[in-house]
């Protein structure tokens, strides 16, 4: 059975060849993964949700265009 992170690893592998095939780049080194859940579970989730884009692993964070997200579901 496939959880959410590999479904999301099948979604970003099928967008990054519609891009190549589009001749657009997603940069790996600046993409980066916002996941949206409680602080107790973003700290398992991060751990053992990893997507990459060209065998290159993106980095997690919590900030969006320079925008702290605070937990609403806290």
């Amino acid at each position: 059975m496939q959880n959410s992170s590999d479904i999301l690893q099948l979604d970003l592998d099928k967008v990054h060849q519609f891009s190549m095939e589009h001749n657009l780049t997603i940069n790996p080194d600046k993409t980066q993964v916002l996941l949206f859940c409680s602080d107790q579970k973003s700290k398992t989730v991060e751990d053992s949700f990893h997507l990459t884009i060209d065998g290159i692993t993106l980095q997690h964070t919590q900030t969006a265009k320079g925008s702290l997200f605070q937990s609403l579901l806290a």
